[in-house]
Order: C-alpha cells, then structure tokens, then sequence
C-alpha cells in the first residue's frame, strides 16, 4: 500500500475512532445500541472525511511540525486524526439572532447530525429500557427497594461520575416523595438505576439482594 494512502487511511480511521468515542461516552448504559443507529454512523462519517480532509490541507500548506522528512507524513495523519474534532466545532463568525449568539461554520452541521444521533438513540432505548424495567421490577416492593437498592448500587459501581450518582439519588427521592402508585414507581427506579448503572449491574444487584426487595 503506498505510504500516502497508508496516511489518509491513518487519518481517517482515527478521526472515525474519536467519533464513535464520543458516541459511547454519551450512550454509557447501551454503546453497543447507539452505534448501531444510522445518525450515529453518519457522526462518525463526517468525524473520518473531516480527518482525511484535514491531512490533505496540511499537505498542501506543508505544514511540517518540526519534524524530519520521514516522520512528518504521519505525525501529519496523527495530528488530522486527533485534530479534526476542533476545526469541525469551530465557528467562522457569529451573529445575533433573537437576542440569542448564533455561532456560524461546521460546528452547526456536526451538532445537527449529533442531535440527529440522540433521537434515533433515545427512541431506540426507551423501547430497552421499558422492556428491561418491567423484568427488573418483577418481584420487587418499592418501600423495601428504593432506598437499599440505590445505595447497593452506587456501592458496587467504582467508577460512578459524582454527578451521575447525584442525578439518580435526588430524581428517586422525589420519586419517593411522588402520589404515584408503587407498582409505575418502582418501574421509575428501575429506569434511573438502568441509566446510571446500566442493565448487567442492576440485574446482578437485584439478584444479590434476593427476597430483601420484595
């Protein structure tokens, strides 16, 4: 394979992988689900042609990074890998719309396809999640659940971002608080634990705590 070909190729599949990483890192309780969208494919598209894109203008202004003759090909392909994502959120200008800073340039076609990505996920998982809810919940009385349940949880996570935790903690204490009858109430806190701990850690906690939940 010519060397040339070897680095847009380089380029391109980095700047695909940095895509497809910000996918998973927004879609943490189903990667697998979000990748498998089109709007998130597209996403990742437009991350690996705007890499590939990238190289081919730091060729053409050769830019040379200091390097030697040999090396500078592919730290040029690194750097358009890694470096796309920051001239894809730029903006050339902006402009005041409806008192509101409206930021013109490719950033806008990159959080449109984004946005894109989001519904086709959250459509597909509000199917999962319903579905997952409703087996979790089996069994499961919500005064003895909703408070042992949640704290097994975030104890077993050891990676838990604090604010996550802090989400799912205050939306099932006013879940608690809520009029609304126990048997939708514990499908709630099934939801917000399957969104802050995921499936596979709530099911294994559910059946590490047994007959203590029902």
């Amino acid at each position: 394979m010519p060397d040339g070909l070897a680095q847009y190729l380089l380029a391109a599949a980095l700047g695909a992988l940095v895509g497809a990483g910000e996918i998973i890192a927004r879609y943490r309780d189903s990667p697998g689900g979000a990748l498998a969208t089109k709007a998130a494919w597209a996403y990742i598209a437009v991350n690996a042609v705007a890499s590939a894109a990238t190289l081919w203008l730091a060729v053409l202004l050769q830019i040379e990074f200091k390097a030697t003759p040999e090396t500078t090909p592919w730290i040029r392909a690194l750097a358009a890998g890694f470096g796309a994502m920051a001239i894809l959120r730029s903006s050339f200008f902006t402009r005041q719309e409806g008192g509101a800073e409206v930021r013109i340039g490719p950033g806008n076609l990159l959080q449109s396809i984004l946005e894109s990505a989001d519904h086709a996920v959250d459509r597909a998982g509000a199917e999962r999640r319903a579905r997952q809810a409703k087996q979790l919940a089996e069994g499961v009385v919500f005064a003895k659940s909703y408070e042992a349940l949640p704290v097994y949880c975030f104890t077993l996570m050891q990676n838990l971002p604090a604010a996550d935790q802090k989400f799912a903690a205050e939306s099932i204490k006013k879940l608690g608080e809520s009029p609304i009858a126990d048997d939708i109430k514990t499908h709630l806190l099934m939801i917000y634990l399957v969104n802050a701990v995921g499936y596979d850690a709530l099911k294994s906690a559910k059946e590490s705590l047994g007959d203590k939940l029902g």
